[in-house]
């Protein structure tokens, strides 16, 4: 599949482009952002910019039937994350990683200390930064995971969890293609216009070896408590 980015940097004034501003280095860095973010989002919701589709976690376990579905309800807690722990049987039924945005992770926490105990951070050196965990298994963070609203006559936010498990034989990896990624300027639609257009495009495959590898917890309340 390919995964297609499209990003713009604005001409700079005479001011800004000065010795001490490195413009190259600064489309560089617009460049490897906008990949990134265009990546992560595909690898969840599998959507692309060129108009195909990327099969991302969401279709993986949904669409294409590759993982399992855990359907919560407003009032779950917790302990509807230990149910979709469990359903993992892949690695010794061994979860090595959790995808949750940023309200859910907020949502963990209130739980977490509502019940009495601290919740669990470590420092991971690959990242250079402390990351929570939850029954030991690391917490990755991505606001790519939209927010919904549960409907009914006292609707509360609800918001999707991915469970996996990492790596070949059986688990969640990904495939690069031979073809080298490749990046193309595009002219923009007006000859005023203040933005260079470029599109990137990496070659990729998102693959779930069995559907014992990949858990997507659906609709989960992440709404705080008094909102």
């Amino acid at each position: 599949k390919e995964i297609a980015a499209r990003f713009d940097s604005r001409n700079f004034t005479d001011n800004l482009l000065s010795r001490q501003f490195n413009q190259i280095a600064f489309q560089k860095k617009a460049m490897r952002h906008a990949i990134y973010s265009a990546l992560e989002q595909a690898l969840i919701i599998g959507s692309s910019a060129t108009g195909g589709q990327f099969d991302g976690l969401s279709r993986l376990a949904v669409t294409m039937g590759l993982g399992q579905v855990v359907n919560a309800a407003t009032t779950d807690e917790l302990n509807k994350l230990d149910e979709a722990i469990t359903k993992l049987r892949s690695h010794n039924r061994k979860c090595d990683l959790i995808v949750m945005n940023q309200n859910s992770w907020r949502r963990v926490l209130e739980l977490q200390r509502g019940k009495g105990f601290a919740p669990q951070f470590k420092f991971d050196a690959r990242i250079g930064q402390r990351i929570l965990h939850i029954d030991g298994i690391p917490v990755c963070l991505s606001d790519h995971i939209p927010d919904a609203s549960s409907g009914g006559g006292s609707p509360v936010t609800i918001s999707d969890i991915y469970f996996l498990c990492l790596g070949r034989p059986n688990g969640v990896y990904g495939l690069l293609s031979k073809r080298k990624p490749s990046v193309f300027y595009t002219k923009t639609s007006r000859d005023d216009s203040p933005f260079f257009s470029y599109e990137a495009h990496l070659y990729c495959s998102l693959v779930s070896s069995t559907t014992d590898a990949l858990v997507k917890l659906s609709g989960w309340r992440n709404q705080l408590s008094g909102v």
